[in-house]
């Protein structure tokens, strides 16, 4: 089974010609025929916003310990490879102590916001932080999830809790610029880029039936797996109208937008 490159399509308006559907499948303006018997996986998916991870750690002084002690975390923020910024493809780790400046034992109350601090003040960490004395806990809150992909945190004295984690942003319009950017070769043209808005993506495999026979042998054919993916701008007011409920009279809709 020989496979294509998946195809990439930008409808930023639509009008009545643009999707015409029956049970049998779609005809779409620009692309041509999709079956709904070729159609061997499909699926759509509209934006979402990103989710900040938010982890607690419960801060534990050891019973007995060397003087002078330091209480340590470390705080390593995940690689967010969808960004394509060098600056993120590889993850950082951050290490942040407390000892007591006279060198006795630290409390939890002491090296909780003392440990808060530190983190709110660097201007390269992931997260910010902050102190509730009636729990001994830190909460870590991931500071721009749009920015970053989450993060772990550890120590070797206290109980670390994943409380919220992170979820990536779907289909936000960072995304879809890098996607469908201005390339070389397209300066004073008029090229299709994503207008302001939001755009839902549908995806489907197709696998059409073999048409091409293959000469090296009398009963072999040559059948191509087709993938393309139609980002539709769902702020268009003809959306629902010319592009859902076409795709829904074809059996290849139930999107939710």
């Amino acid at each position: 089974m020989l496979r294509r490159q998946p195809e990439r399509i930008l409808i930023n308006s639509l009008s009545a010609n643009t999707v015409i559907g029956d049970a049998s499948g779609v005809v779409i303006e620009g692309y041509g025929e999709i079956l709904l018997a070729d159609v061997i996986n499909s699926y759509c998916d509209c934006p979402s916003p990103c989710v900040a991870q938010i982890t607690t750690v419960l801060i534990t002084i050891p019973d007995s310990c060397e003087c002078p002690y330091e209480w340590p975390l470390t705080i390593r923020c995940k690689p967010r490879l969808q960004s394509y910024e060098v600056q993120q493809t590889f993850g950082s780790t951050k290490y942040y102590g407390y000892s007591d400046p006279a060198g006795g034992v630290p409390t939890a109350d002491t090296a909780g916001p003392a440990i808060a601090a530190a983190i709110n003040a660097d201007p390269t960490a992931c997260v910010t932080a902050t102190y509730d004395a009636g729990t001994d806990t830190l909460t870590l809150t991931e500071k721009d999830c749009s920015q970053t992909a989450g993060f772990d945190a550890f120590t070797e004295s206290g109980t670390v809790t994943l409380d919220t984690a992170h979820v990536e942003e779907v289909l936000s319009a960072d995304y879809m610029h890098k996607l469908f950017p201005i390339k070389v070769g397209v300066f004073g043209s008029n090229p299709n880029l994503p207008s302001c808005g939001d755009y839902c993506v549908w995806h489907f495999v197709i696998r059409k039936s073999c048409d091409a026979q293959d000469i090296s042998a009398a009963n072999h054919y040559n059948c191509y797996e087709q993938e393309v993916y139609f980002y539709v701008n769902k702020n268009d007011a003809n959306y629902e109208a010319y592009w859902v409920t076409e795709m829904n009279a074809a059996g290849l809709g139930n999107c939710v937008s």
